[in-house]
């Protein structure tokens, strides 16, 4: 028995080594799960294109790293490309080669991925040569425009072939590589792009830039005044091209008696003929042949095509403007008039001196035409005008700024917008109205700026609920927004038991009834029974109706905090 024992001692010996071994196994392979189930590091990205020389940050970038692991990057190709133990690339020259990227983790060292990187030399935008036209003046150029893969280790100068147009400029990689060129004279100047990288210069592309001095477009201005008609004021520096803060344009008259020089102003004063010379620096850059002539208008330029007036309480409310220009542009405004059909319905102004500005004043309700013709009586163009009457109009809706109304008796006024329908009717043609004026009260005023407009102030009288009306003049409601007068700070009694209890139908037979109206609460209760108004939350003041056989009640509760209010009928 006793060897017996020791066996048994022996084997409980090797089962519990063998539990130990299978409880190390299964944890073992927890860890190995709770591993494999972690993201693993990777490389963002799988190819690369940089230019020479080193660059400013890593290209390559490594996700899920792991915490006290160590990365090292090695290049295929040292010729073509160099890597810091950053990540940091380093363009030697042109070509293709490959970074490894390996984690070195508890000694254990595995690869995280390989970036494939093409390294490529700085090469022209487009092989068109660029051209460019500026008058003598600053310009901001960046090498964006004209060269792609610029390396960060060289440095890029725009050599001009004519200094005295324009000088050479260095365009900095620390400063985004612009730079501001002077252009001092006119003519054409080429420029080329150079790169200077380890004491090498090449020409990578290059482009033209014309220079301008001021210049007068005598074929647009020739053609806008051909023949122009008398008291015709000409601006002629709106036809001037290319000119700076350096320039001195001037203009002169060979006839004054025909055409006036007034500074940058032109005026023509009678029939004739006379020469606009126009001067920059006191050299002429152009001469101009004018003729002054009678010019028929053989038509006219609307700024509309219909005039709706609305008429109001003020004078202002009743007029609508419009602009003339005429065809062709030389005829003179005043060999234009503006005429009404029917005087009754509108009256009519023309300022032809004064922007060419036609004021249309309505007089009475209706419609009619404003005749535009020239001084030979040919019709232009006609317009039509309606006159409407909008004292008169009928109102057939309202839209209100809200669709219902919480009133917060701690506030003096609450105040919303309305809008008639339609939008030139008269808003005083509306009236305000409240279905129960005990819990609110509500006034109108009319927008001074918009008489199709106002605003409706409502002040609370009492906790409820009612209806602002809103009515036309033939007291049609045409509106209606619901009022809600109440404590903003008020919490309403979280229950409501009643004795004995019952199905609490509304018609109060069973016993009793419980319904809210705002911050009021209705209670119908029959005798016999009493009702416990209990407060869980809050602080507030509310009124309880109490309704017996038709009779009411009304009980002002001042409530706090597990508060309980009882009403008992006898």
């Amino acid at each position: 028995m006793l060897h017996t024992k020791g066996k048994w001692k022996r084997i409980q010996k090797t089962m519990g080594g063998i539990c130990l071994v299978g409880i190390l196994a299964v944890s073992g392979m927890q860890m190995n799960y709770d591993v494999s189930a972690a993201a693993k590091p990777s490389l963002s990205t799988k190819k690369v294109t940089i230019s020479l020389g080193k660059q400013k940050k890593s290209s390559i970038t490594i996700k899920n790293r792991v915490k006290g692991a160590t990365y090292t990057f090695t290049t295929s190709n040292k010729k073509v490309l160099k890597v810091s133990n950053k990540g940091i690339l380093t363009g030697v020259k042109a070509g293709t080669a490959k970074v490894t990227v390996k984690q070195k983790y508890k000694k254990k060292v595995t690869k995280v991925g390989v970036v494939k990187v093409t390294v490529k030399k700085a090469s022209p935008v487009s092989n068109k040569t660029k051209s460019y036209t500026y008058g003598r003046e600053k310009v901001t150029v960046k090498l964006s425009d004209y060269v792609k893969n610029p390396s960060p280790d060289a440095k890029y100068q725009l050599v001009s072939n004519n200094k005295k147009i324009a000088a050479n400029i260095t365009l900095q990689a620390k400063k985004d590589y612009k730079g501001e060129i002077t252009l001092k004279e006119a003519g054409t100047v080429t420029y080329s792009v150079n790169e200077t990288y380890k004491k090498k210069t090449r020409t990578i592309c290059k482009f033209k830039i014309t220079v301008k001095g001021a210049t007068f477009n005598k074929k647009a201005f020739e053609a806008q005044y051909k023949t122009v008609d008398t008291e015709v004021a000409i601006q002629p520096m709106n036809y001037m091209q290319y000119t700076t803060k350096d320039d001195s344009i001037t203009f002169e008259s060979s006839n004054e008696d025909v055409l006036v020089v007034d500074g940058d102003t032109v005026t023509t004063v009678e029939d004739g003929e006379a020469i606009l010379t126009v001067y920059n620096r006191e050299k002429v850059l152009a001469t101009v042949n004018v003729k002054v002539a009678y010019v028929k208008a053989t038509g006219v330029k609307l700024s509309k095509s219909k005039i709706n007036i609305y008429t109001g309480e003020t004078d202002d409310e009743c007029i609508q403007t419009f602009t003339i220009e005429t065809v062709p542009a030389g005829a003179k405004l005043t060999n234009v008039q503006v005429s009404v059909l029917n005087e009754d319905i509108c009256s009519v102004n023309f300022y032809p001196e004064d922007e060419n500005v036609v004021e249309v004043i309505g007089e009475s309700e209706g419609t009619t035409n404003l005749i535009v013709s020239n001084v030979e009586g040919d019709t232009l163009a006609t317009i039509p005008v309606t006159v409407i009457d909008a004292m008169d109009t009928l109102i057939t809706s309202v839209k209100t700024s809200t669709n219902k109304l919480l009133v917060n008796m701690d506030e003096d006024e609450t105040v919303f917008y309305f809008e008639v329908l339609p939008s030139y009717g008269y808003a005083n043609n509306c009236s305000v109205e409240v279905e129960d004026n005990t819990v609110c009260d509500a006034t109108m005023e009319r927008d001074e700026e918009n008489f199709g407009k106002g605003w409706i102030y409502v002040s609370g009288y009492s906790f409820g609920t009612t209806n602002i009306l809103i009515k036309n003049e033939e007291d049609n409601v045409i509106a209606t927004v619901p009022v809600v007068v109440a404590d903003t700070g008020y919490k309403a009694p979280s229950s409501v038991t009643i004795s004995p209890k019952n199905t609490g139908n509304t018609d109060a037979e069973d016993g009793y009834s419980l319904k809210s109206s705002g911050g009021n609460y209705i209670l119908t209760i029959q005798e016999g029974y009493s009702a416990e108004v209990i407060y869980k939350v809050g602080t507030g003041k509310a009124d309880y109706t109490i309704v017996v056989n038709g009779n009411e009640e009304v009980c002002d509760v001042q409530s706090s905090n597990e508060q309980a209010k009882e009403f008992q009928l006898k």
